[in-house]
């Protein structure tokens, strides 16, 4: 076995020799070697960490220098794109503008009749819409994704009375109301799921609450709809009932709420706000009446 290693051994020498006689050392080979490995090094450290990242480096800087010397070109290509983009953009914008105000106008008229129904009889209500000539740094028209025109909601509720925005007069109970109109109208294109209403009968009574009761109950059918009331009509239409109090203890005043969870319970509390503390009953009765009705 030793004999075998010592021959394979002396061939292996003998070839390693020839290999070495065949190997030529150039000392200018091995500078100019010397200098290339040292520009990839600086050229890695500055440039990018890989082959890749460097190719791309240069890559971009050949397009950014393209560009600057074909600037004049390249702008005016990308001017005439912008009236080109800017022409497309009016005559799309123009198209909804036509299509909105021809519903402005349907909207106009159903908020106004339903509006009328609930003790807002002189009301007014339009939707005007302000166009923009806003340019940007080229002059070229500065676009909105609201449209070529903002539109906002005018309203009189007095007889007499100038339009103005509706954010700017309308009261607590009146943009109650006004939601109340204007979700019972899109009810079934909207997004919105739950809608709460505040203080919605501030200012009615009578079969005026009632109406508004029943177009809670109509929201209803595609919304939650959480109202927050005092009249017994609106009261009456709901599916669930919640009595809202406070109590002061030790100085300290807490808010509560407790669901009223059977029909003796939402007949006592409704006779209560028809008749105070002093429930008598002619009101607990005329509770079960409008609790019937609904």
């Amino acid at each position: 076995q030793l004999d075998e290693c010592y021959y394979t051994l002396k061939d292996s020498v003998h070839l390693l020799k020839e290999l070495l006689d065949d190997i030529e050392y150039d000392p200018a080979e091995y500078e100019a070697l010397s200098d290339k490995t040292e520009i990839f090094a600086k050229i890695f450290k500055k440039y990018g960490s890989s082959k890749e990242e460097v190719i791309e480096y240069k890559n971009n800087a050949v397009r950014k220098y393209d560009q600057l010397i074909n600037f004049d070109k390249i702008y005016k290509m990308k001017l005439e794109e912008i009236s080109d983009y800017e022409k497309k953009l009016t005559e799309t914008g123009n198209e909804i503008s036509k299509i909105r105000k021809e519903h402005a106008m349907k909207l106009e008229k159903q908020i106004v009749a339903e509006l009328r129904q609930l003790e807002m009889k002189d009301v007014e209500f339009k939707v005007i819409f302000s166009k923009s000539d806003e340019k940007n740094k080229l002059g070229y028209t500065h676009f909105s994704p609201d449209g070529l025109e903002n539109a906002e909601f005018y309203i009189s509720t007095n007889k007499g009375m100038t339009m103005m925005p509706m954010k700017k007069i309308a009261s607590g109970g009146e943009i109650s109301r006004i939601m109340l109109a204007l979700k019972g109208i899109i009810a079934e294109k909207d997004e919105i799921y739950s809608v709460v209403f505040d203080e919605i009968d501030q200012g009615i009574s009578g079969q005026t609450a009632v109406m508004a009761g029943e177009k809670l109950k109509k929201l209803s059918f595609n919304k939650q709809v959480i109202c927050i009331t005092h009249s017994p009509q609106i009261v009456a239409k709901g599916n669930h009932h919640f009595v809202i109090g406070k109590k002061t203890d030790n100085e300290v005043t807490e808010g509560n709420v407790r669901m009223l969870n059977d029909y003796d319970e939402r007949v006592r509390e409704l006779a209560r706000i028809l008749d105070g503390d002093n429930i008598s009953a002619q009101g607990i009765e005329h509770a079960k009446n409008i609790l019937e009705i609904k």
